[in-house]
């Protein structure tokens, strides 16, 4: 997705969206997945996330199961 779909599928605002997302490019948490044409004929970045799904239980001990993306492009 594109960093607008995903702002706007997740209903964040722009401004501090554009922030986090920038965050998680850098820390390599978001990776490029391509790109595509916007209304505007500018090239936009797709990008797609190191992971399919993460569940953090904080029973007795904290413990973090991670399923990392199999398809990365």
């Amino acid at each position: 997705m594109t960093i607008s779909e995903i702002l706007e599928k997740l209903d964040i605002p722009t401004t501090s969206g554009y922030g986090k997302i920038n965050s998680l490019i850098e820390d390599g948490l978001l990776i490029k997945a391509g790109s595509d044409l916007a209304s505007n004929n500018r090239v936009v970045e797709k990008y797609k996330s190191l992971f399919d799904n993460v569940n953090i239980d904080f029973n007795n001990k904290m413990t973090v199961h991670v399923q990392f993306t199999l398809k990365l492009l």
